[in-house]
């Protein structure tokens, strides 16, 4: 883990400040996300995805989205290779602060020109969980991120659009996603974003390298700035496109907002 972050701090110095934030909607035979390796270059296909094992009662789609949150749970993957059997358990980073509704996600280097969600969230302060997948071989991986807004059960899962993306199925064959060339993602509201975008890069050092590698935030942190904050954290196997999915409840209000890190293919069943 030590030397994946090592590689990440190097990646965030060279893009840090020099990107803009482009959502995109990416084919799912094509997702860049199905790699299975530390060789980019070497793709893995996915034959099947399915929960073996876990507490998780309910039958909502995807089950994964909530599964992965609970440490009973237990992941069977099958590829060309042979397969892989992966557990979960949750790390709790924090509160973040929602001040006007309005999410941001994205790369960090991508937060000046971020685009918010079109949803508007919750007011208030809410726990950021990651669910992390005990990968044989490759180590721990940050697998999912999540704002718990309610612990209400989610009745329904609806993809987190931006402005100019349509709402499609959830079980559609494209994902709306934010991309990563850092190895690093964050959640922001965009009231705190404004703050933030009037600090110079070595802010930037201070908050995604130094506080990256602070003992225990190796997988992701929470950090504080004047009466706001941001909650920051690795993506999966590194850089990718992530999608981000909204969790509601059976009264249609929104109780969860996940985001996809790119370590199951669930929609491959």
């Amino acid at each position: 883990m030590k030397k994946l972050h090592k590689l990440i701090i190097v990646t965030f110095i060279v893009v840090v400040l020099s990107c803009n934030d482009n959502g995109k909607v990416v084919d799912l035979s094509q997702h860049p996300n199905i790699q299975k390796t530390y060789d980019p270059s070497v793709p893995i296909t996915i034959i099947s995805n399915a929960i073996i094992k876990t507490n998780y009662k309910d039958s909502i789609y995807p089950k994964d989205f909530e599964a992965v949150f609970m440490d009973s749970t237990f992941v069977k993957e099958i590829t060309e290779r042979g397969q892989s059997t992966y557990s979960f358990h949750t790390v709790n980073i924090g509160k973040i602060k929602i001040e006007s509704g309005h999410i941001i996600a994205c790369d960090p280097s991508f937060m000046q020109h971020g685009k918010p969600f079109t949803d508007k969230f919750p007011i208030g302060n809410f726990d950021v969980q990651l669910s992390i997948a005990n990968i044989p071989v490759q180590n721990n991986r940050v697998a999912f991120s999540r704002i718990l807004f309610s612990s209400n059960p989610v009745r329904k899962w609806v993809y987190a659009t931006r402005e100019g993306e349509e709402k499609v199925p959830i079980n559609d064959s494209t994902l709306y996603s934010f991309p990563v060339d850092a190895g690093l993602a964050i959640y922001i509201d965009q009231t705190a974003r404004d703050v933030f975008n009037a600090y110079d890069s070595k802010d930037f050092m201070k908050v995604f390298v130094n506080g990256m590698e602070k003992e225990g935030n190796f997988f992701g942190y929470v950090h504080n700035f004047e009466s706001h904050n941001l909650a920051t954290f690795s993506t999966g196997y590194g850089d990718g496109s992530y999608g981000s999915f909204i969790g509601l409840d059976k009264n249609g209000e929104i109780c969860r907002l996940v985001s996809d890190l790119g370590i199951l293919m669930w929609w491959k069943k």
